[in-house]
């Protein structure tokens, strides 16, 4: 990020900032319908080295290496579409580890 600051006399000087997210809470929602909000699981932000995603019973159905970011549309390693349901994330970033759920939700009633 760059900020452009100008003094009193009309001197304008610019710094560059890096800017990290430390500690955000990834969205909470999946829809992968199409309508382009929320069809994907998105953690570009995060910067990954990696993701695996779980169903309710702990089994493994959806995993990725460095370079994930939006890739998740609910379905799982095989490509098979996910029923709808609570899914539980675990991922390492390169400040650390987060886990957490996701909702993966393909029709709104």
């Amino acid at each position: 990020m760059y900020v452009n600051v100008e003094n009193e006399i009309g001197c304008v000087f610019t710094h560059q900032f890096n800017v990290v997210v430390t500690d955000c809470t990834p969205q909470r929602g999946v829809s992968p319908n199409g309508d382009g909000l929320n069809d994907g699981f998105d953690l570009t932000d995060y910067h990954l080295l990696e993701l695996t995603i779980y169903n309710r019973d702990g089994v493994e159905v959806y995993s990725h290496g460095f370079g994930y970011t939006n890739q998740w549309e609910g379905q799982s390693n095989n490509g098979n579409l996910l029923p709808d349901g609570t899914y539980y994330y675990h991922f390492i970033t390169p400040t650390g580890i987060k886990t957490g759920y996701v909702q993966l939700v393909r029709e709104v009633q």
